[in-house]
């Protein structure tokens, strides 16, 4: 049965099989089966133009986006008005990006690592890039906020919307 307002678009030139996609306003990266990062949509700022190598893990933001290396190290590209696309040394697991509505140049990044740890980068006009100090299993960011949810099951928030634990 069809999905109303739902539609398949082919991207021409784009290896077939993937691991992972990420979906931002105007533009979408996806990690081939080989590692291999395609973007594609509005290009800006440089958010459609992807570094080259093997990736595991990518998220998209309004004009720039970030990925984790086969090797667990970050790259970003695209917009860096606020520090968003200069991603932390170290090795990582899962990442999240974030941009405000309202000002797009306002966008931030964080990044976990196997040992639980969030690093944070970019704007920090609102708290948004200073996790608690807790151990985390997932990340999430948005707007000008970020939530992660910690060992033991509470959700923390920190950023425009901060309440902790939740």
């Amino acid at each position: 049965m069809p999905v109303p307002g739902l539609r398949k678009i082919i991207v021409s030139g784009l290896p077939i099989g993937y691991q992972a996609v990420a979906v931002a306003r105007t533009h979408a990266c996806a990690i081939a089966s080989d590692g291999s990062l395609s973007c594609w949509g509005e290009n800006t700022a440089g958010e459609s133009t992807p570094p080259s190598g093997s990736f595991v893990a990518v998220a998209a933001a309004m004009s720039f986006s970030c990925a984790i290396r086969s090797d667990g190290t970050l790259a970003c590209w695209g917009d860096n008005t606020s520090g968003q696309g200069s991603p932390p040394a170290g090795v990582f697991v899962d990442l999240a990006v974030g941009t405000s509505m309202e000002i797009p140049s306002k966008a931030h990044g964080c990044a976990l690592s196997a040992d639980g740890k969030v690093t944070c980068w970019g704007d920090h006009s609102v708290g948004q890039t200073t996790p608690p100090d807790q151990t985390f299993t997932q990340i999430s960011a948005g707007d000008l906020n970020t939530c992660g949810l910690s060992v033991g099951g509470q959700l923390w928030c920190w950023g425009l919307y901060a309440r902790q634990p939740l």
